[in-house]
């Protein structure tokens, strides 16, 4: 699906940023029955850097559970 990139106030927008690590993970079903896989990343300094969401099969994101 694609990724979501954060960028906190606190750092410059021509900063050089590298993925340093996931540190949240949510799995769930798509209204299709498709698994999705949601992980947040932090960058190499501990700042946010990225929301990333997969769905197994490509197609787009029907919608997002209101409770998990």
């Amino acid at each position: 699906m694609g990724s979501l990139l954060i960028l906190p106030l606190e750092v410059a927008a021509d900063a050089k940023r590298r993925f340093g690590r996931e540190v949240a993970e949510l799995r769930f079903v798509d209204g299709d029955g498709v698994p999705i896989s949601a992980a947040l990343n932090v960058d190499s300094d501990g700042n946010l850097f990225e929301l990333d969401m997969f769905k197994g099969d490509g197609s787009p994101l029907i919608r997002i559970p209101d409770a998990f």
